[in-house]
Protein backbone atom coordinates (compact mmCIF):
# COMPACT_ATOMS: atom_id res chain seq x y z
CA UNK A 1 0.00 0.00 0.00
CA UNK A 2 1.33 3.40 -0.93
CA UNK A 3 1.42 6.11 1.75
CA UNK A 4 1.68 8.85 -0.87
CA UNK A 5 -1.57 10.25 -2.20
CA UNK A 6 -1.86 10.07 -5.98
CA UNK A 7 -1.46 13.30 -7.85
CA UNK A 8 -4.82 14.58 -9.09
CA UNK A 9 -5.42 14.96 -12.81
CA UNK A 10 -4.42 18.41 -14.10
CA UNK A 11 -7.98 18.86 -15.38
CA UNK A 12 -9.51 18.08 -12.02
CA UNK A 13 -10.72 21.04 -9.94
CA UNK A 14 -9.29 20.32 -6.45
CA UNK A 15 -11.78 22.72 -4.87
CA UNK A 16 -14.56 20.30 -5.72
CA UNK A 17 -14.79 16.95 -4.04
CA UNK A 18 -17.61 14.53 -3.38
CA UNK A 19 -19.00 14.60 0.13
CA UNK A 20 -19.42 11.26 1.96
CA UNK A 21 -23.20 11.49 1.52
CA UNK A 22 -22.86 12.11 -2.23
CA UNK A 23 -20.48 9.17 -2.55
CA UNK A 24 -22.96 6.98 -0.66
CA UNK A 25 -25.78 7.99 -3.02
CA UNK A 26 -23.66 7.20 -6.09
CA UNK A 27 -22.71 3.83 -4.62
CA UNK A 28 -26.36 3.01 -3.96
CA UNK A 29 -27.44 4.06 -7.46
CA UNK A 30 -24.69 2.06 -9.15
CA UNK A 31 -25.54 -1.07 -7.14
CA UNK A 32 -29.25 -0.64 -7.89
CA UNK A 33 -28.52 -0.32 -11.62
CA UNK A 34 -26.41 -3.49 -11.55
CA UNK A 35 -29.29 -5.36 -9.92
CA UNK A 36 -31.79 -4.09 -12.49
CA UNK A 37 -29.48 -5.04 -15.36
CA UNK A 38 -28.86 -8.48 -13.87
CA UNK A 39 -32.58 -9.22 -13.72
CA UNK A 40 -33.26 -7.70 -17.14
CA UNK A 41 -30.46 -9.79 -18.68
CA UNK A 42 -32.52 -12.94 -18.13
CA UNK A 43 -35.38 -11.52 -20.18
CA UNK A 44 -33.01 -10.19 -22.85
CA UNK A 45 -31.41 -13.61 -23.36
CA UNK A 46 -34.60 -15.68 -23.02
CA UNK A 47 -35.72 -15.51 -26.70
CA UNK A 48 -32.42 -17.06 -27.76
CA UNK A 49 -31.35 -19.50 -25.03
CA UNK A 50 -34.40 -19.77 -22.75
CA UNK A 51 -34.56 -19.28 -19.02
CA UNK A 52 -32.85 -22.15 -17.22
CA UNK A 53 -30.50 -22.70 -14.33
CA UNK A 54 -27.64 -22.41 -16.83
CA UNK A 55 -28.90 -19.05 -18.05
CA UNK A 56 -28.95 -17.56 -14.57
CA UNK A 57 -25.69 -19.26 -13.59
CA UNK A 58 -24.00 -17.64 -16.56
CA UNK A 59 -25.55 -14.22 -15.91
CA UNK A 60 -24.74 -14.18 -12.21
CA UNK A 61 -21.23 -15.48 -12.84
CA UNK A 62 -20.54 -12.78 -15.41
CA UNK A 63 -21.98 -10.05 -13.18
CA UNK A 64 -19.93 -11.16 -10.17
CA UNK A 65 -16.84 -11.55 -12.33
CA UNK A 66 -17.36 -8.07 -13.72
CA UNK A 67 -17.75 -6.60 -10.25
CA UNK A 68 -14.54 -8.30 -9.08
CA UNK A 69 -12.60 -7.26 -12.19
CA UNK A 70 -13.94 -3.71 -11.95
CA UNK A 71 -13.01 -3.43 -8.29
CA UNK A 72 -9.49 -4.63 -9.03
CA UNK A 73 -8.92 -2.49 -12.12
CA UNK A 74 -10.66 0.54 -10.62
CA UNK A 75 -8.64 0.29 -7.43
CA UNK A 76 -5.34 0.17 -9.32
CA UNK A 77 -6.36 3.08 -11.52
CA UNK A 78 -7.54 5.12 -8.54
CA UNK A 79 -4.17 4.58 -6.84
CA UNK A 80 -2.46 6.06 -9.88
CA UNK A 81 -4.64 8.96 -11.02
CA UNK A 82 -7.02 9.57 -8.12
CA UNK A 83 -10.63 8.35 -7.69
CA UNK A 84 -12.27 11.67 -8.58
CA UNK A 85 -10.87 11.43 -12.09
CA UNK A 86 -12.56 8.07 -12.66
CA UNK A 87 -16.03 8.43 -11.14
CA UNK A 88 -17.75 10.24 -13.99
CA UNK A 89 -16.12 8.28 -16.85
CA UNK A 90 -16.85 5.00 -15.07
CA UNK A 91 -20.58 5.80 -14.89
CA UNK A 92 -20.58 6.92 -18.52
CA UNK A 93 -18.75 3.82 -19.73
CA UNK A 94 -21.06 1.55 -17.72
CA UNK A 95 -24.16 3.23 -19.08
CA UNK A 96 -22.98 3.03 -22.70
CA UNK A 97 -22.03 -0.63 -22.26
CA UNK A 98 -25.46 -1.43 -20.79
CA UNK A 99 -27.24 0.27 -23.67
CA UNK A 100 -24.97 -1.38 -26.24
CA UNK A 101 -25.84 -4.85 -24.90
CA UNK A 102 -29.26 -4.66 -26.57
CA UNK A 103 -28.08 -4.32 -30.20
CA UNK A 104 -25.11 -6.62 -29.56
CA UNK A 105 -27.30 -9.45 -28.29
CA UNK A 106 -29.81 -8.73 -31.05
CA UNK A 107 -27.06 -9.51 -33.56
CA UNK A 108 -25.20 -12.29 -31.73
CA UNK A 109 -28.22 -13.96 -30.11
CA UNK A 110 -29.79 -15.65 -33.17
CA UNK A 111 -26.49 -17.41 -33.90
CA UNK A 112 -26.44 -18.85 -30.37
CA UNK A 113 -29.81 -20.60 -30.31
CA UNK A 114 -29.57 -24.08 -28.88
CA UNK A 115 -26.12 -23.64 -27.40
CA UNK A 116 -25.57 -24.12 -23.71
CA UNK A 117 -23.44 -22.61 -20.94
CA UNK A 118 -20.62 -21.17 -23.13
CA UNK A 119 -23.17 -19.16 -25.11
CA UNK A 120 -24.89 -18.01 -21.95
CA UNK A 121 -21.61 -16.63 -20.64
CA UNK A 122 -20.74 -15.11 -24.02
CA UNK A 123 -24.08 -13.34 -24.34
CA UNK A 124 -24.22 -12.28 -20.71
CA UNK A 125 -20.75 -10.75 -20.98
CA UNK A 126 -21.50 -8.70 -24.06
CA UNK A 127 -36.20 -5.38 -10.66
CA UNK A 128 -38.57 -8.08 -11.42
CA UNK A 129 -41.14 -5.41 -10.59
CA UNK A 130 -39.87 -3.07 -13.24
CA UNK A 131 -39.94 -5.84 -15.82
CA UNK A 132 -43.66 -6.12 -15.25
CA UNK A 133 -44.12 -2.42 -16.00
CA UNK A 134 -41.90 -1.69 -18.98
CA UNK A 135 -40.39 -3.71 -21.86
CA UNK A 136 -36.96 -5.16 -21.21
CA UNK A 137 -35.22 -3.11 -23.89
CA UNK A 138 -36.70 0.10 -22.58
CA UNK A 139 -35.68 -0.83 -19.04
CA UNK A 140 -32.08 -1.49 -20.09
CA UNK A 141 -31.89 1.69 -22.16
CA UNK A 142 -33.35 3.75 -19.32
CA UNK A 143 -30.89 2.25 -16.84
CA UNK A 144 -27.96 2.87 -19.17
CA UNK A 145 -29.14 6.42 -19.84
CA UNK A 146 -29.38 7.07 -16.09
CA UNK A 147 -25.80 5.88 -15.60
CA UNK A 148 -24.57 8.09 -18.44
CA UNK A 149 -26.48 11.08 -17.05
CA UNK A 150 -25.04 10.56 -13.57
CA UNK A 151 -21.55 10.25 -15.03
CA UNK A 152 -22.00 13.36 -17.16
CA UNK A 153 -23.22 15.45 -14.21
CA UNK A 154 -20.42 14.24 -11.91
CA UNK A 155 -17.80 14.87 -14.60
CA UNK A 156 -19.12 18.34 -15.36
CA UNK A 157 -19.13 19.26 -11.66
CA UNK A 158 -15.74 17.82 -10.72
CA UNK A 159 -13.90 19.06 -13.80
CA UNK A 160 -15.84 22.27 -14.52
CA UNK A 161 -16.13 20.95 -18.06
CA UNK A 162 -19.00 20.67 -20.51
CA UNK A 163 -17.28 19.12 -23.50
CA UNK A 164 -16.77 15.57 -22.23
CA UNK A 165 -20.26 15.25 -20.68
CA UNK A 166 -21.82 16.50 -23.91
CA UNK A 167 -19.90 13.92 -25.93
CA UNK A 168 -21.08 11.20 -23.53
CA UNK A 169 -24.72 12.21 -23.97
CA UNK A 170 -24.31 12.28 -27.78
CA UNK A 171 -22.79 8.78 -27.64
CA UNK A 172 -25.75 7.57 -25.55
CA UNK A 173 -28.19 8.93 -28.13
CA UNK A 174 -26.28 7.15 -30.92
CA UNK A 175 -26.28 3.82 -29.06
CA UNK A 176 -29.99 4.18 -28.27
CA UNK A 177 -30.65 4.77 -31.95
CA UNK A 178 -28.75 1.61 -32.84
CA UNK A 179 -31.02 -0.34 -30.51
CA UNK A 180 -34.14 0.65 -32.43
CA UNK A 181 -32.57 -0.72 -35.63
CA UNK A 182 -32.30 -4.24 -34.21
CA UNK A 183 -35.60 -6.16 -34.53
CA UNK A 184 -37.22 -7.29 -31.30
CA UNK A 185 -37.79 -11.07 -31.25
CA UNK A 186 -40.76 -10.58 -28.92
CA UNK A 187 -44.15 -9.99 -30.45
CA UNK A 188 -45.17 -9.02 -26.95
CA UNK A 189 -43.54 -9.26 -23.58
CA UNK A 190 -44.83 -10.03 -20.12
CA UNK A 191 -43.30 -10.23 -16.69
CA UNK A 192 -42.53 -13.89 -17.34
CA UNK A 193 -42.15 -14.46 -21.07
CA UNK A 194 -41.16 -13.16 -24.47
CA UNK A 195 -44.25 -14.23 -26.41
CA UNK A 196 -45.13 -14.61 -30.07
CA UNK A 197 -47.72 -16.45 -32.14
CA UNK A 198 -46.72 -18.04 -35.46
CA UNK A 199 -49.14 -18.97 -38.23
CA UNK A 200 -48.60 -22.61 -39.17
CA UNK A 201 -47.52 -23.02 -42.79
CA UNK A 202 -49.36 -26.33 -43.26
CA UNK A 203 -52.64 -25.33 -41.58
CA UNK A 204 -53.85 -21.76 -42.27
CA UNK A 205 -55.95 -21.88 -39.10
CA UNK A 206 -53.08 -23.29 -37.06
CA UNK A 207 -51.33 -21.14 -34.50
CA UNK A 208 -48.11 -21.93 -32.62
CA UNK A 209 -47.47 -20.22 -29.29
CA UNK A 210 -43.79 -19.49 -28.69
CA UNK A 211 -42.67 -18.56 -25.17
CA UNK A 212 -39.06 -17.44 -25.00
CA UNK A 213 -37.27 -19.92 -27.27
CA UNK A 214 -39.70 -22.85 -27.00
CA UNK A 215 -42.79 -23.90 -28.93
CA UNK A 216 -45.33 -24.32 -26.15
CA UNK A 217 -48.57 -25.08 -27.95
CA UNK A 218 -50.33 -25.65 -31.25
CA UNK A 219 -53.98 -24.76 -31.68
CA UNK A 220 -56.25 -25.01 -34.70
CA UNK A 221 -58.70 -22.14 -34.55
CA UNK A 222 -61.24 -24.04 -36.66
CA UNK A 223 -60.77 -27.59 -35.36
CA UNK A 224 -59.90 -27.83 -31.65
CA UNK A 225 -59.62 -31.63 -31.85
CA UNK A 226 -56.57 -31.36 -34.10
CA UNK A 227 -53.70 -32.17 -31.73
CA UNK A 228 -50.22 -31.67 -33.16
CA UNK A 229 -48.00 -32.00 -30.11
CA UNK A 230 -47.34 -35.48 -28.81
CA UNK A 231 -47.79 -34.70 -25.13
CA UNK A 232 -51.28 -33.30 -25.76
CA UNK A 233 -52.18 -36.53 -27.56
CA UNK A 234 -51.03 -38.48 -24.51
CA UNK A 235 -53.10 -36.18 -22.32
CA UNK A 236 -56.12 -36.88 -24.53
CA UNK A 237 -55.50 -40.63 -24.50
CA UNK A 238 -55.20 -40.70 -20.71
CA UNK A 239 -58.40 -38.66 -20.35
CA UNK A 240 -60.45 -40.80 -22.76
CA UNK A 241 -62.02 -43.11 -20.10
CA UNK A 242 -63.11 -40.07 -18.08
CA UNK A 243 -64.57 -38.46 -21.18
CA UNK A 244 -66.55 -41.64 -21.90
CA UNK A 245 -67.90 -42.04 -18.37
CA UNK A 246 -68.35 -38.39 -17.31
CA UNK A 247 -69.25 -36.71 -20.59
CA UNK A 248 -70.72 -33.28 -19.98
CA UNK A 249 -70.25 -33.75 -16.23
CA UNK A 250 -66.47 -33.87 -16.56
CA UNK A 251 -64.71 -31.33 -14.33
CA UNK A 252 -61.06 -30.58 -15.04
CA UNK A 253 -58.38 -28.45 -13.42
CA UNK A 254 -55.52 -27.20 -15.60
CA UNK A 255 -52.21 -26.17 -14.02
CA UNK A 256 -50.88 -23.67 -16.55
CA UNK A 257 -52.70 -22.23 -19.53
CA UNK A 258 -50.13 -22.25 -22.32
CA UNK A 259 -52.02 -22.23 -25.61
CA UNK A 260 -55.17 -23.69 -24.01
CA UNK A 261 -55.13 -26.54 -26.53
CA UNK A 262 -56.15 -29.22 -24.01
CA UNK A 263 -59.15 -27.44 -22.45
CA UNK A 264 -60.37 -26.51 -25.94
CA UNK A 265 -60.05 -30.17 -26.97
CA UNK A 266 -61.95 -31.40 -23.93
CA UNK A 267 -64.74 -28.90 -24.48
CA UNK A 268 -65.04 -30.10 -28.08
CA UNK A 269 -65.19 -33.84 -27.27
CA UNK A 270 -67.13 -33.39 -24.01
CA UNK A 271 -69.50 -30.47 -24.58
CA UNK A 272 -70.73 -28.99 -21.32
CA UNK A 273 -67.67 -30.09 -19.36
CA UNK A 274 -66.27 -27.49 -16.96
CA UNK A 275 -62.69 -26.30 -16.65
CA UNK A 276 -60.70 -24.22 -14.22
CA UNK A 277 -57.28 -22.94 -15.39
CA UNK A 278 -54.64 -21.82 -12.89
CA UNK A 279 -52.33 -19.42 -14.76
CA UNK A 280 -49.70 -17.13 -13.30
CA UNK A 281 -49.32 -14.75 -16.27
CA UNK A 282 -52.26 -12.50 -17.24
CA UNK A 283 -50.59 -11.85 -20.60
CA UNK A 284 -51.06 -15.54 -21.47
CA UNK A 285 -54.80 -15.09 -21.02
CA UNK A 286 -54.76 -11.95 -23.14
CA UNK A 287 -52.89 -13.57 -26.01
CA UNK A 288 -55.10 -16.65 -25.72
CA UNK A 289 -58.27 -14.60 -26.14
CA UNK A 290 -56.83 -12.38 -28.85
CA UNK A 291 -55.06 -14.95 -31.04
CA UNK A 292 -55.62 -18.54 -29.85
CA UNK A 293 -59.38 -18.90 -29.82
CA UNK A 294 -59.77 -18.90 -26.03
CA UNK A 295 -63.38 -18.21 -25.03
CA UNK A 296 -64.00 -17.75 -21.32
CA UNK A 297 -67.45 -18.44 -19.92
CA UNK A 298 -69.11 -20.10 -16.95
CA UNK A 299 -67.66 -23.47 -17.96
CA UNK A 300 -64.13 -22.27 -18.64
CA UNK A 301 -62.70 -19.90 -16.07
CA UNK A 302 -59.24 -18.70 -15.12
CA UNK A 303 -57.71 -18.13 -11.69
CA UNK A 304 -54.68 -15.86 -11.92
CA UNK A 305 -51.78 -16.62 -9.61
CA UNK A 306 -49.16 -19.21 -8.80
CA UNK A 307 -50.68 -22.69 -9.03
CA UNK A 308 -49.04 -23.72 -5.75
CA UNK A 309 -51.07 -21.03 -3.98
CA UNK A 310 -54.19 -21.10 -6.15
CA UNK A 311 -54.75 -24.83 -5.74
CA UNK A 312 -55.26 -24.36 -2.01
CA UNK A 313 -58.54 -22.55 -2.73
CA UNK A 314 -59.90 -25.38 -4.90
CA UNK A 315 -62.53 -27.70 -3.41
CA UNK A 316 -61.64 -31.09 -1.97
CA UNK A 317 -62.63 -33.93 -4.35
CA UNK A 318 -63.57 -31.23 -6.85
CA UNK A 319 -62.11 -32.55 -10.11
CA UNK A 320 -62.13 -35.69 -12.22
CA UNK A 321 -59.03 -34.72 -14.13
CA UNK A 322 -56.02 -32.52 -13.30
CA UNK A 323 -53.60 -31.61 -16.08
CA UNK A 324 -50.14 -30.32 -15.12
CA UNK A 325 -48.62 -28.30 -17.95
CA UNK A 326 -46.81 -25.42 -16.24
CA UNK A 327 -43.30 -24.59 -17.36
CA UNK A 328 -40.56 -22.06 -16.74
CA UNK A 329 -38.17 -22.57 -19.64
CA UNK A 330 -37.55 -26.30 -20.08
CA UNK A 331 -38.42 -27.27 -16.54
CA UNK A 332 -41.56 -27.59 -14.50
CA UNK A 333 -41.35 -25.07 -11.64
CA UNK A 334 -39.81 -27.06 -8.81
CA UNK A 335 -42.53 -26.23 -6.29
CA UNK A 336 -45.08 -27.93 -8.57
CA UNK A 337 -43.18 -31.22 -8.47
CA UNK A 338 -42.84 -32.02 -4.79
CA UNK A 339 -44.58 -34.48 -2.49
CA UNK A 340 -46.15 -31.56 -0.63
CA UNK A 341 -47.67 -30.17 -3.81
CA UNK A 342 -48.89 -33.61 -4.87
CA UNK A 343 -50.70 -33.85 -1.55
CA UNK A 344 -52.75 -30.84 -2.66
CA UNK A 345 -53.31 -32.41 -6.08
CA UNK A 346 -54.53 -35.55 -4.36
CA UNK A 347 -56.82 -33.53 -2.11
CA UNK A 348 -58.67 -31.80 -4.96
CA UNK A 349 -58.72 -34.91 -7.21
CA UNK A 350 -61.68 -37.24 -6.86
CA UNK A 351 -60.86 -40.77 -5.66
CA UNK A 352 -61.31 -42.25 -9.14
CA UNK A 353 -59.80 -39.28 -10.96
CA UNK A 354 -56.55 -38.95 -12.89
CA UNK A 355 -53.58 -36.61 -12.73
CA UNK A 356 -51.62 -36.15 -15.97
CA UNK A 357 -48.34 -34.25 -16.01
CA UNK A 358 -46.13 -33.08 -18.86
CA UNK A 359 -42.34 -33.00 -18.32
CA UNK A 360 -39.30 -32.31 -20.46
CA UNK A 361 -36.05 -34.05 -19.64
CA UNK A 362 -32.68 -34.89 -21.11
CA UNK A 363 -31.59 -38.41 -22.12
CA UNK A 364 -30.76 -39.70 -18.63
CA UNK A 365 -34.34 -38.86 -17.54
CA UNK A 366 -33.14 -38.09 -14.01
CA UNK A 367 -35.96 -35.61 -13.41
CA UNK A 368 -38.59 -37.98 -14.81
CA UNK A 369 -37.36 -40.77 -12.57
CA UNK A 370 -37.46 -38.54 -9.50
CA UNK A 371 -40.96 -37.34 -10.32
CA UNK A 372 -42.19 -40.89 -10.88
CA UNK A 373 -40.74 -41.86 -7.49
CA UNK A 374 -42.54 -38.89 -5.94
CA UNK A 375 -45.86 -39.75 -7.60
CA UNK A 376 -45.62 -43.39 -6.53
CA UNK A 377 -45.30 -42.32 -2.92
CA UNK A 378 -48.75 -40.67 -3.19
CA UNK A 379 -50.65 -42.64 -5.88
CA UNK A 380 -51.16 -46.37 -6.19
CA UNK A 381 -50.90 -46.46 -9.98
CA UNK A 382 -48.47 -44.54 -12.21
CA UNK A 383 -47.85 -44.84 -15.95
CA UNK A 384 -44.96 -43.30 -17.89
CA UNK A 385 -45.69 -42.36 -21.53
CA UNK A 386 -43.16 -41.29 -24.13
CA UNK A 387 -41.74 -41.97 -27.54
CA UNK A 388 -39.81 -45.24 -27.90
CA UNK A 389 -36.75 -43.10 -28.68
CA UNK A 390 -37.09 -41.30 -25.33
CA UNK A 391 -37.93 -43.90 -22.70
CA UNK A 392 -36.57 -45.66 -20.81
CA UNK A 393 -33.44 -43.80 -22.02
CA UNK A 394 -32.92 -42.16 -25.34
CA UNK A 395 -32.72 -38.73 -26.88
CA UNK A 396 -34.63 -36.81 -24.23
CA UNK A 397 -37.85 -34.89 -24.82
CA UNK A 398 -41.42 -34.80 -23.56
CA UNK A 399 -42.64 -37.45 -21.14
CA UNK A 400 -46.19 -37.64 -19.75
CA UNK A 401 -46.94 -39.20 -16.37
CA UNK A 402 -50.40 -40.48 -15.45
CA UNK A 403 -51.29 -41.12 -11.81
CA UNK A 404 -54.41 -42.45 -10.12
CA UNK A 405 -55.67 -44.34 -7.10
CA UNK A 406 -57.55 -46.77 -9.34
CA UNK A 407 -56.00 -49.12 -11.91
CA UNK A 408 -55.11 -47.60 -15.28
CA UNK A 409 -55.78 -49.49 -18.52
CA UNK A 410 -52.37 -49.04 -20.12
CA UNK A 411 -53.29 -50.82 -23.34
CA UNK A 412 -56.33 -48.58 -23.77
CA UNK A 413 -54.17 -45.49 -23.30
CA UNK A 414 -51.58 -46.77 -25.75
CA UNK A 415 -54.20 -47.74 -28.33
CA UNK A 416 -55.88 -44.34 -28.10
CA UNK A 417 -52.48 -42.65 -28.46
CA UNK A 418 -51.88 -44.62 -31.65
CA UNK A 419 -55.30 -43.58 -32.96
CA UNK A 420 -54.34 -39.97 -32.36
CA UNK A 421 -51.15 -40.50 -34.34
CA UNK A 422 -48.58 -40.88 -31.58
CA UNK A 423 -46.33 -43.93 -31.32
CA UNK A 424 -46.08 -44.65 -27.63
CA UNK A 425 -43.86 -46.53 -25.23
CA UNK A 426 -45.42 -47.07 -21.79
CA UNK A 427 -43.92 -48.13 -18.47
CA UNK A 428 -46.54 -49.32 -16.01
CA UNK A 429 -45.55 -52.74 -14.69
CA UNK A 430 -44.60 -52.49 -11.03
CA UNK A 431 -41.31 -54.36 -11.44
CA UNK A 432 -40.40 -52.26 -14.49
CA UNK A 433 -41.24 -49.06 -12.61
CA UNK A 434 -39.14 -50.23 -9.65
CA UNK A 435 -36.18 -50.65 -11.98
CA UNK A 436 -36.90 -47.34 -13.72
CA UNK A 437 -36.84 -45.27 -10.51
CA UNK A 438 -34.08 -47.20 -8.74
CA UNK A 439 -31.87 -44.74 -6.88
CA UNK A 440 -34.08 -41.72 -7.63
CA UNK A 441 -34.85 -39.30 -4.81
CA UNK A 442 -38.37 -38.32 -3.86
CA UNK A 443 -38.76 -34.57 -4.45
CA UNK A 444 -39.75 -32.56 -1.39
CA UNK A 445 -40.03 -28.88 -0.63
CA UNK A 446 -36.66 -28.89 1.10
CA UNK A 447 -34.95 -30.80 -1.73
CA UNK A 448 -36.23 -30.49 -5.30
CA UNK A 449 -33.25 -29.72 -7.58
CA UNK A 450 -35.29 -29.92 -10.78
CA UNK A 451 -32.97 -27.89 -13.00
CA UNK A 452 -29.92 -29.75 -11.77
CA UNK A 453 -31.58 -33.10 -12.46
CA UNK A 454 -32.34 -32.03 -16.02
CA UNK A 455 -28.99 -30.48 -16.86
CA UNK A 456 -26.39 -32.49 -14.97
Amino acid sequence: MSTTAPAPSPAFDPSRRLSPSAAAVLTFLSAACVLVLEIAAGRLLAPYIGVTLQTWTGIIGVILGGIALGAWAGGRAADRVGPETLIGPAFIAGGLAAMASVPIIGVVGPASRGLELPSVVLLAATGFFLLGLVPTRLLILATGALLVLIGAVVTAWLFRSRGAPLLAIIAAVVVAGATTAVPNPCERESRYYCMSVIVDRDYPAGRILVLDNLWHAFVDLEEPTRLQFGYIRWFAAAAEPLIETRGSDLEALHLGGGGFAFPRYLRAVAPGSSHRILEIDPAIIEIGRAELGLLLDDDLQVTLGDARISIEAQPTDGFDLIAGDAFGGLSVPWHLTTAEFLAEVDRVLRPDGRYVMNLIDRPALRFVRAEVATLRERFAHVVVLGLPSVIPTGHGGNVVLVASHVPLDVEQIRARSEELGETTRAIADRAELDAFVAGADVLRDDFAPVDQLIWE
